[in-house]
């Protein structure tokens, strides 16, 4: 052996055993809120995008709560929007460059909305104003919190570039007076919790963390996956099937109501030829329908939007206005609709159905030539659309995660698609037989859907609101009525 070649083997070895003997990162404690001087370091404090003076939360040291020690910090809220303590005294000095990962335990007495916010640079003590935000959905116990804070998009990702990490922010989104978070063991990790990916269906998802979703994937490590219903397909996200169909994508044919509608009828009469009892029925929004001359009040609907950043964002925040139009675009921007199945008699089964959306075009519309697909989700809860935003489906009650994205035990939403397909086409035109037997026939209570697509398309539709009934969503049907008793 060549001594060059001995130099080699030594130094693959001494690498090795190096290797071999290094400790992992540990975590570093931020705050363990011991003693009456650490206490000393908090205040309330006004969040700067807040515009109103906030009640001042009340904070002391306690034993009930405490996971580390003999004792937390309790915050006991007096009400407000967006309130908030916070201090500027940081034990871990420097960017946390060398960080992936903030932890605490938190403990509640309900599900509440909590806030966490990091400032770098120089702050002032009395408006702080955080680089790094994160909304934080929790469960009535104690929350063992893990988030991402070098992983993400925009406030998510703290950028060391922004300079040391100089102001610490802890509060809860509009808490009822008496509200109680009580705080330990806030520490900072160098490792990069599985599953390692922070998208909408993750644990740790860029938009809000949710210990519902994060406590789910501790117990079965998996994401969840959604029937694609109609298709006989599992897919792990909306991403999944989009790259399934790209290869087949063709730019639909632009169609008007009048052609869905022609195409419909004469399903309807093929259907006939051996469902001698077969109905055909429009469902829609609207008194007079021009298509059947009834009557239908019933649909609901309203715009949920959980894009970021986290914290005070009227855009998260507020009750969306009921407008003629409204965007159907990614699943963290999109409308939430219900229809009004009540035309459809009890026991009926369900032959065929289309759903129809029209979306808005314009003069200076250019076709749509990329590839595009749009879904549907069913929605689980019995949510009022004045109420119903990221947070809330109905005054006083949480979605489990935000906008809804939780898919575990008692959801959100059900991991189903409802249906799929392009929406490039003015009126759009999607297979929802399967959809419809969700609730018809298997027996679903009906809270409606959530309409999304992807990034690859934009698309402004036209709500049980236009002025033009046959502009409205619209579900053409063909059912057989179940035989008298």
């Amino acid at each position: 052996m060549t001594i060059q070649r001995i130099l080699t083997v030594l130094m693959t070895l001494t690498l090795a055993l190096s290797a071999y003997g290094a400790e992992a990162p540990s975590d570093a404690l931020l705050f363990d809120f011991e003693t009456p001087a650490e206490l000393a370091n908090w205040a309330p404090v006004k969040l700067a995008d807040v515009k109103s003076e906030q009640p001042a939360p009340r904070i002391e040291l306690s034993a009930d709560g405490a996971t580390s020690g003999k004792s937390c910090l309790k915050i006991t809220f007096a009400g407000g929007q967006w309130s908030a303590i916070g201090t500027t005294v940081i034990p871990v000095k420097g960017t946390w460059k060398e960080f992936q990962t903030l932890k605490a335990d938190i403990t509640v007495d309900h599900d509440v909305v909590a806030y966490v916010g990091i400032g770098q640079g120089p702050q002032d003590p009395a408006a702080l104003k955080p680089q790094w935000q994160k909304d934080v959905m929790l469960i009535p116990g104690r929350n063992e919190v893990a988030l991402t804070i070098r992983h993400g998009l925009g406030r998510t990702v703290i950028d060391p570039k922004q300079g040391e990490i100089t102001s610490f922010i802890i509060g809860m989104f509009q808490p009822a007076v008496g509200d109680v978070l009580r705080v330990d063991n806030i520490r900072l990790s160098a490792e990069w919790p599985a599953p390692q990916v922070t998208g909408w269906f993750s644990p740790y998802n860029h938009d809000g963390y949710s210990s519902w979703a994060a406590a789910d994937f501790h117990r079965t490590k998996v994401i969840p996956r959604f029937d694609v219903l109609g298709a006989d397909m599992k897919v792990a996200s909306y991403e999944e099937l989009s790259k399934k169909l790209k290869p087949s994508w063709k730019p639909a044919a632009p169609l008007t109501v009048d052609q869905v509608e022609a195409e419909f009828k004469a399903v309807f009469e093929e259907l006939k030829k051996t469902n001698p009892d077969a109905v055909m029925t429009v469902l829609r929004e609207t008194r007079n329908d021009p298509d059947t001359g009834k009557n239908q009040t019933g649909w609901k609907f309203t715009y949920l939007n959980c894009h970021g950043p986290d914290g005070p964002n009227a855009g998260r925040e507020g009750v969306a206005k009921k407008y003629e139009t409204v965007e159907a675009f990614m699943r963290h921007r999109g409308v939430l609709l219900q229809p009004d199945f009540s035309p459809i008699p009890k026991g009926a089964k369900i032959l065929a159905a289309r759903f129809v959306l029209t979306r808005v075009v314009d003069k200076d519309s250019k076709p749509i030539d990329k590839p595009n697909l749009y879904v549907a989700e069913p929605c689980n809860r019995d949510w009022d659309p004045d109420f119903a935003n990221c947070y809330y489906y109905a005054k006083g009650k949480h979605w489990k995660a935000v906008n809804g994205i939780y898919y575990g035990e008692d959801p959100d939403f059900y991991p189903s698609l409802l249906f799929h397909g392009p929406g490039s086409s003015p009126v759009n035109s999607w297979d929802f037989t399967a959809g419809l037997k969700f609730w018809i026939e298997q027996g679903h209570e009906n809270h409606g859907f959530f309409i999304y697509g992807d990034a690859g398309d934009y698309m402004r539709i036209y709500t049980p609101k236009a002025k033009d009934i046959r502009q409205r969503p619209a579900i053409w049907v063909v059912y057989s009525a179940a035989p008298a008793k």
